[in-house]
């Protein structure tokens, strides 16, 4: 599992149900909104940008459009950017972000039943599945962490962003429901 974090991109590797391995880069979506920003565009643009119209790789950009995003400046001239330019960024940036995590993942030694599985607000980038089944030549899908939420549950939860959340409540929950039950039996009164 590949958690895409704002800060930092997460692996958890799985066998047999057991953590095997894991391993933190200290960068993320956030590292390519700044490339993005770099052109002059202001961060809150250079986000929407990269959620909107970016791509994790250039070569799905099929029929490219220029953009205008405004300038840091406000006395300059919008910046006109590409969606294949901006896809190149985003690439550029997410294969440095991917490549310890690739080397990793290659160095797997037993069978990785269920492929990839990517999660977190960065899961959202357009074509990030296919960028990482070409790099790896495993098949990926999202997490979905829906089904352990209620309907009275706010809509914003829903989202992969929160996934790592839950996934820790769940677990939280469950271990102290284990710990619960082992305390009762052996608290229970034994037999004369």
């Amino acid at each position: 599992m590949i958690a895409f974090g704002a800060t930092s991109t997460t692996l958890a590797v799985y066998n047999e149900g057991k953590l095997q391995d894991s391993f933190m880069v200290p960068f993320g979506g956030l590292n390519i909104t700044k490339d993005i920003q770099e052109l002059g565009i202001k961060y809150e643009y250079a986000e929407l940008l990269k959620c909107k119209k970016g791509s994790a790789l250039e070569s799905c950009i099929a029929q490219p459009v220029n953009i205008k995003a405004p300038s840091v400046d406000p006395d300059k001239e919008h910046v006109m950017i590409s969606t294949a330019f901006l896809a190149t960024i985003i690439e550029s940036r997410l294969t440095e972000i991917m490549e310890p995590i690739f080397d990793i993942i290659n160095q797997i030694t037993y069978r990785l039943q269920n492929g990839i599985i990517i999660t977190g607000g960065g899961s959202k980038l357009l074509n990030l599945k296919e960028f990482i089944t070409e790099k790896t030549g495993f098949q990926v899908r999202e997490g979905n962490h829906t089904e352990w939420l209620s309907e009275e549950t706010d809509e914003k939860f829903f989202q992969p962003e929160y996934a790592q959340a839950v996934g820790a409540m769940i677990l939280t929950h469950d271990l102290m429901m284990k710990k619960k039950a082992d305390e009762e039996a052996a608290i229970e009164p034994k037999i004369k």
